[in-house]
């Protein structure tokens, strides 16, 4: 897993077998960062104990992909392998989007 702050820097790496998976977060929340992975519920839940962030809606787009030339290299796939693709967005009580996760999985493996 991939987890990159609002502007794109990789902070933490995590190797997960047939999938890959990004957390974008805006830049006022970066403070939450290093404490992702270290206990259990989502990102949302940190939002929620650091900021008083409540989540009132998660919007799902699925659809199937396939991996890009790159990523299939890395993760020992070949492109045309088909893949599952999740983006979720975060949205808080002002409508305003908190987090935005995005993975991709083989499809083999579920």
């Amino acid at each position: 897993m991939r987890i990159y702050a609002a502007d794109n820097k990789m902070l933490r790496s995590v190797k997960l077998p047939g999938i890959l998976a990004g957390i974008y977060l805006r830049n006022e929340y970066e403070a939450v960062v290093e404490k992702i992975g270290t206990q259990l519920g989502g990102v949302y839940t940190l939002l929620t104990e650091h900021y008083g962030e409540t989540v009132e809606l998660i919007e799902m787009e699925i659809s199937a992909s396939r991996f890009p030339i790159k990523v299939a290299r890395l993760m020992g796939y070949e492109a045309s392998d088909p893949a599952l693709l999740m983006i979720r967005s975060f949205k808080n009580t002002s409508n305003k989007i908190m987090e935005i996760a995005i993975t991709l999985r083989t499809i083999s493996g579920m």
